[in-house]
């Protein structure tokens, strides 16, 4: 599973009033379907805040200074709204399990995605200090192999037996340094991977993270 592209408040708030002007009515599914990316605990927690919103801008009315027949006409107006909204509270209540079930499936595909980062992360781990231990063998043996051919070159010079050893362990030397050379460059490729899969690791974290938090409230 890939990273889930992130969304702004004002991106839901863009979409959840275009569509009360269209006469529709704005659900975090909904939102979700018509912005194509984010995650669905992301748009909910912004969806919540653009409707604690609306709530704050809806009017107040002083009845105190109005008649008794346009105060019940209003006390009516409001009965029945309210009559309405009740009537729609198994919708609500419908498309609040449905969001909290694709939440549920967001937060395990996030767990299953943290678990696989990890166990890469755990391979990479092993894979580099397995190349480190082989390259400190290497060193050490090119060191050894640099000492002998010393030594070598001095009894050269009084015998060609003792010249042909010493430029055997030359080219033995020029191949462990190549070695050498090979493995530095894969302990190089095993760190960028393995700063890689960090990074992917803590970001799958912070992600399941607050899944989790959107989970308890």
């Amino acid at each position: 599973m890939g990273r889930l592209a992130d969304v702004e408040f004002n991106d839901i708030a863009s979409v959840a009033n275009k569509m009360l002007l269209a006469g529709e009515k704005p659900t975090a599914r909904t939102i979700l379907a018509k912005l194509g990316m984010g995650s669905m605990s992301t748009i909910q927690t912004h969806f919540k805040q653009w409707q604690s919103d609306q709530a704050l801008h809806l009017p107040a009315i002083n009845h105190e200074i109005l008649s008794p027949d346009i105060s019940r006409a209003i006390n009516l107006t409001i009965f029945n709204k309210i009559k309405e909204e009740t009537a729609n509270l198994n919708d609500i209540l419908e498309e609040e399990k449905a969001t909290c079930m694709q939440i549920q499936k967001e937060y395990e595909q996030l767990s299953v995605y943290y678990d696989t980062q990890s166990t890469a992360l755990s391979e990479m781990e092993t894979q580099y200090a397995e190349l480190v231990g082989r390259a400190e063998m290497h060193e050490s043996d090119a060191k050894h192999l640099t000492i002998e051919i010393a030594n070598e070159r001095k009894s050269a010079e009084s015998a060609r037996t003792a010249l042909a050893i010493a430029n055997h362990q030359l080219i033995r030397l020029s191949q462990l340094e190549a070695e050498v050379e090979m493995q530095r460059s894969e302990m190089k490729l095993v760190i960028d991977n393995a700063a890689e899969c960090r990074k992917n690791s803590a970001v799958a974290e912070a992600k399941l993270e607050a899944a989790l938090a959107i989970r308890k409230q």
